[in-house]
């Protein structure tokens, strides 16, 4: 069974910058969140696992996996997250 404090620690190595080391541990929680029917925060660590793709510079994979957040999981609020990614990673800078 996944855990909060698990999800928790994940997004600190987020936030720490430890974009390499958070990857497979969110992927891992995507799933085991999935496996046991909770959405919302199966939602949210797909979301901070495309975030950690924007960061590294990989913008299609984490334009991907934003999509992703939005279909698979349209009512969280990581969707909304994921929608306003969406908008920067695809935003054209004015000159």
């Amino acid at each position: 069974m996944p855990s909060i404090a698990e999800l928790d620690a994940a997004v600190a190595l987020v936030m720490d910058l430890q974009y390499d080391e958070a990857r497979p541990r969110l992927a891992d929680l995507v799933d085991r969140f999935d496996a046991v029917g909770d959405r919302e925060h199966a939602a949210e660590a797909l979301f901070w696992l495309s975030y950690c793709y924007e960061k590294t510079g990989n913008l299609d994979q984490a334009g991907v996996f934003y999509g992703e957040v939005v279909r698979r999981y349209p009512e969280t609020p990581a969707a909304e997250q994921a929608r306003q990614r969406q908008v920067h990673l695809t935003a054209t800078p004015v000159p």
